[in-house]
């Protein structure tokens, strides 16, 4: 059976998608609510105005609360686990195992996550040292050896769950539960993605940086995911390739306007959002073609506009 029609396993009534969807929203507000108190107890003891808050909510810097970048990213992290909490008895619900959602492969194939998270870190290394080298003035070197091993156990912990809870619903339960009302591939892949970028809407990049130019590139990361967990099977690929992207934002670099503000290692004075995006998707097509040669990835494009009938299963 393939990783598309796994979702047919359980139960599967547009009732139990809307209460399962629910139950993850639920999940990230309550996941939410330990931000929310430190937040309020900081703008009350710090006597801080109206327009403190707003630029706060434009920039996402926590150091304009008086709360650490280190205490202020973990708090927001713990939204994760809440829609993780969610996502779970959603799947008790439907009467689903994780795996259901997760690959075709038994077990979880975790050679492939690691390929791709260290292929992709690679690949924004490499990027990141080419830029520099042309630029060496857009980057700020600052190293708090103390702030930074804090950030690093906390991105080992919890960038995975947050990167991989978002494959998990995205690119596992709404990409299968679209594919089963549906029958097309295709949709499953379009409506999953514009989902994805729509949520990503709320980032303080867009604010930033413009709708336009954040929707390609949100656009571009969200049809990769969906189209490498369709092509192979599972979403071992897109969950490590994921998970590197937001370590490296968190842990290497960071940008005026990024949603992860922490203690990175450098800042990037003037980030080029178009540059940014081309790279992106260079290398996804990159790492499409070296993880297709790897793991003799074999899927026909016209697969995708192939109905459940007609889909070949494994």
């Amino acid at each position: 059976m393939s990783f598309l029609q796994q979702g047919s396993r359980g139960q599967n009534s547009v009732w139990e998608y809307l209460a399962g969807i629910v139950l993850v929203i639920a999940g990230y507000i309550l996941g939410q609510l330990p931000l929310i108190l430190v937040q309020g107890q900081m703008i009350k003891k710090y006597n801080l105005d109206t327009a403190v808050v707003n630029e706060f909510i434009n920039t996402n810097n926590f150091e304009l609360l008086h709360i650490s970048n280190n205490g202020g990213f973990f708090l927001m992290l713990l939204m994760f686990v809440g829609a993780s909490l969610g996502l779970y008895v959603a799947l008790r619900l439907h009467g689903k195992k994780l795996g259901d959602i997760t690959t075709s492969r038994r077990p979880f194939d975790k050679a492939r996550f690691f390929f791709a998270f260290g292929l992709w870190l690679l690949f924004s290394l490499v990027a990141e040292l080419v830029f520099y080298l042309l630029n060496p003035g857009n980057y700020i070197f600052h190293f708090n050896g103390e702030a930074f091993i804090i950030l690093l156990v906390i991105c080992l912990v919890f960038i995975p769950l947050q990167s991989c809870f978002e494959e998990l619903f995205f690119r596992g339960y709404l990409l299968q539960g679209i594919y089963h009302f549906t029958k097309l591939p295709i949709i499953a892949v379009i409506v999953s993605t514009l989902l994805f970028s729509l949520v990503h809407t709320m980032n303080p990049e867009v604010e930033k940086f413009g709708w336009i130019p954040m929707q390609f590139y949100y656009l571009g990361a969200g049809l990769l995911f969906a189209f490498l967990a369709l092509a192979d099977d599972g979403l071992e690929l897109s969950m490590g390739l994921h998970t590197a992207t937001n370590f490296f934002g968190a842990v290497l670099l960071k940008y005026e306007g990024s949603v992860l503000q922490t203690d990175a290692v450098f800042s990037l004075i003037k980030p080029n959002v178009w540059l940014m995006t081309g790279t992106f998707y260079l290398c996804g097509i990159i790492f499409l073609y070296i993880s297709f040669r790897k793991f003799d990835i074999q899927f026909d494009l016209s697969d995708m506009w192939k109905s459940k009938k007609n889909l070949p299963s494994n």
